[in-house]
């Protein structure tokens, strides 16, 4: 395939080519059995894996194999693979699984490239919702081949913010520090599903909070909420996808603000 016309292959462009070829291919994968009942297993760590999810995984990995084989690969539900520790693509194949399982479209399929310990390109398929979102370091960041932005919004009174599961906060310990924060904003909703970053990212709310998942949950949304002109952060401010407390996403005209109050 080729890229949007408005985006040119040049710096990271066919990294992103490529990861846009897989999360679009895993859509179609996932789209087959979408709304029907799907069966699942647990995991350790208790959450839910399927069948689909490998399915997904197995066809962004061909993808990226057959273009770079010698890159390194972290995906969720494989083994890592470390080749070239310069370069390293980072996969999740169903991010979203709880929302895939219960036929909940707000689920989707990510890959981000590394460089050098950098994200430098990234793409996220909403499937069910019709959503293509990715962005490559300096260009910009792009919905359905139309640039995105954050919002404008600068007063947390005024801010309209997602936060992730609450029984997450409860289990890290920090369910009165999110309290803390929605008291604060003007309004609220609860999601942690790949489209919560895209509305962010596109200005539709101000501001993201999730507590910190795996490397894989945060490469991809990472790089498009960069790009697209706002913020990434861990609670101490830190712009890292390994942390073990809160993943925060926001205008970046928010973030200090968010940061000082969920640490208080």
């Amino acid at each position: 395939m080729a890229i949007e016309q408005n985006i040119a292959i040049s710096g990271f462009g066919k990294e992103l080519e490529i990861a846009l070829d897989a999360v679009k291919e895993a859509g179609k994968v996932s789209l087959d059995s979408f709304g029907g009942r799907i069966a699942f297993e647990l995991k350790s760590d208790k959450t839910p894996v399927t069948k689909i999810d490998k399915l997904c995984e197995k066809s962004i990995l061909q993808i990226i194999e057959a273009n770079f084989p010698n890159d390194s690969i972290l995906s969720e539900e494989s083994k890592e693979k470390k080749k070239n520790l310069k370069r390293r693509w980072i996969i999740d194949p169903i991010d979203g699984t709880k929302a895939f399982i219960h036929g909940i479209p707000t689920y989707g399929n990510m890959v981000a490239f590394e460089k050098d310990g950098e994200i430098v390109a990234g793409a996220i398929n909403v499937p069910a919702l019709k959503i293509l979102f990715y962005a490559e370091l300096g260009k910009g960041a792009f919905a359905n081949g139309e640039k995105i932005c954050v919002s404008d919004v600068s007063q947390l009174k005024e801010a309209c913010i997602l936060h992730g599961r609450g029984k997450g906060f409860l289990e890290k310990g920090y369910l009165k520090k999110l309290r803390k924060l929605l008291d604060s904003v003007y309004h609220s909703w609860g999601m942690s599903e790949p489209y919560a970053p895209y509305l962010v990212a596109s200005g539709h709310v101000d501001a993201f909070v999730e507590t910190f998942p795996h490397p894989w949950d945060v490469a991809a949304p990472k790089i498009i909420i960069e790009e697209s002109g706002g913020s990434f952060s861990d609670l101490n401010g830190k712009n890292t996808i390994k942390s073990n407390n809160i993943a925060i996403y926001s205008n970046g005209l928010l973030h200090s603000e968010l940061i000082k109050i969920l640490k208080k």
